[in-house]
């Protein structure tokens, strides 16, 4: 995880506020969020006292952002069954462009 975001540096789309892009030990819950279609304590105890490393920042073009990521390693399985290493992105689409 931590050279992920050295990797991720070179890209020119990748924008670079304060703080993004840095990596953060955080539980589950601050990961993951506290909404969503998922079961929060499947997910604790899949954790367990294991804190995963996350990354956030934005993606954009001209400056203005079109995209949150959020890196996550390590990620739980499709079935929450085990934890895969590796790391997973999730994108949060932030165009206002009108779309549905």
């Amino acid at each position: 995880m931590e050279a992920l975001p050295r990797r991720l540096a070179t890209d020119p789309s990748l924008l670079h506020p304060p703080g993004a892009w840095s990596p953060a030990a955080l539980l589950p819950s601050d990961a993951f969020g506290q909404t969503g279609g998922y079961d929060r304590s499947k997910l604790a105890r899949l954790y367990g006292s294991k804190r995963a490393m996350v990354a956030r920042g934005p993606r954009g073009r001209d400056g203005q952002p079109t995209e949150a990521w959020t890196l996550v390693s390590p990620y739980p399985s499709r079935d929450m069954d085990h934890l895969e290493p590796g790391t997973m992105l999730i994108v949060l689409d932030l165009d206002r462009s009108g779309g549905p």
